[in-house]
Order: C-alpha cells, then sequence, then structure tokens
C-alpha cells in the first residue's frame, strides 16, 4: 500500500499495437470526411498550419479499406482494455516522457519530420492507446526538471472521470506541486 491511502501499486503493460498508424488513419479519414468541401475547395490551403494542411488533403487518399481494418484492430485494443481494467482500477504513468516544450518550440514536428518513436510496449503509447479505447484521463502537476513542469497521467475505464477526479483531488491535497510555478 502507498502510504495511508490503501492504494496497491502493480506494473502494468499495454497491449502491443500500432497506435501511431491506428490514430492517423482513423483520425486522418475522419477529419477528411468532416472536412471534405474545405479541401476540395481549396480553401484548406489558407489555414495557417502547414501540417494540418497536408493531414487533412492526405486522409482523404487513405483507401476505405485500410480505415476498416483500422477500426476492426480498434475493436480488439478496446477488448484488451477491459481485460486489463477487471484487473485494476486505474493505471499511472508520465504525462510525457520529456519535460513540457517551451512556448517558443512547435508542437508538432516539420513536415516530413517525426518525433523519436519508442517501442509500443512502453506506456509513451498511452495517450494515443487512450484515444482509440475511449478512456478517461486526467494530467496533474508533480515536479519540475530543467525549471519546466512535470505531470503524471491517471487513465481509467469508460466512465469513469468521477474517480480519476477524486484520485486527482487527493493527490493534490497530499502535494503542493500544482500550487508551483
Amino acid at each position: 500500500a502507498i502510504g495511508d491511502t490503501g492504494a496497491r501499486m502493480v506494473e502494468a503493460k499495454l497491449p502491443e499495437f500500432p497506435f501511431g498508424p491506428l490514430v492517423s488513419t482513423i483520425i486522418g479519414c475522419e477529419g477528411a470526411s468532416v472536412f471534405e468541401d474545405l479541401i476540395t475547395s481549396g480553401k484548406v490551403n489558407e489555414l495557417a498550419d502547414a501540417v494540418q494542411i497536408e493531414g487533412l488533403k492526405a486522409g482523404l487518399e487513405i483507401p476505405a479499406k485500410d480505415y476498416l481494418r483500422a477500426m476492426r484492430i480498434r475493436t480488439l485494443l478496446k477488448q484488451h482494455f477491459r481485460e486489463l481494467f477487471a484487473e485494476i482500477d486505474v493505471i499511472v504513468a508520465p504525462a510525457r516522457y520529456g519535460i513540457a516544450p517551451k512556448i517558443s518550440e512547435p508542437l508538432s514536428p516539420p513536415p516530413g519530420g517525426a518525433p523519436p518513436s519508442r517501442p509500443a510496449t512502453e506506456m509513451n503509447g498511452l495517450i494515443p492507446a487512450g484515444n482509440l479505447a475511449g478512456l478517461p484521463a486526467l494530467s496533474i502537476p508533480c515536479g519540475f526538471a530543467d525549471n519546466m513542469p512535470l505531470a503524471l497521467q491517471l487513465v481509467g475505464p469508460p466512465f469513469s472521470e468521477n474517480t480519476l477526479l477524486a484520485l486527482g483531488r487527493e493527490f493534490q491535497n497530499r502535494t503542493d506541486w500544482h500550487k508551483r510555478h
């Protein structure tokens, strides 16, 4: 148990799925579908973000068979998380693997560039996996490195938002990281 909380920590691993390509395929197709008129009219070129423009255009080129395959894999992913959450209540993991970016740094990699990747078995795939599986998450401050904030995330099964908020509140009652700047 952790201190006087009664919580017990156990190690958990994410199921092995190609989280990045699944998210890219599903969001790419769905985004292109929603913004099809904007893309086909050429007005998409008026957007400020070149990465977003190219992503929306590329989404129209994804074959339906790829989208449907991604949706079938998504169903398997959801099943794996249902099984995982039958054994545990909440996943606690770093919110990101590194310090927060400075406000002057881009959030997206430049066109043609890609962020460094890690194997899908590490918890770094938790955010895209959670998005695919419909898992709620809460990010809370937990420290600093190089004068930049660090955070941890709490991830739960679908519809566990109240539990996550209660855990976040309890963490903040026991620490003061959320008050530091």
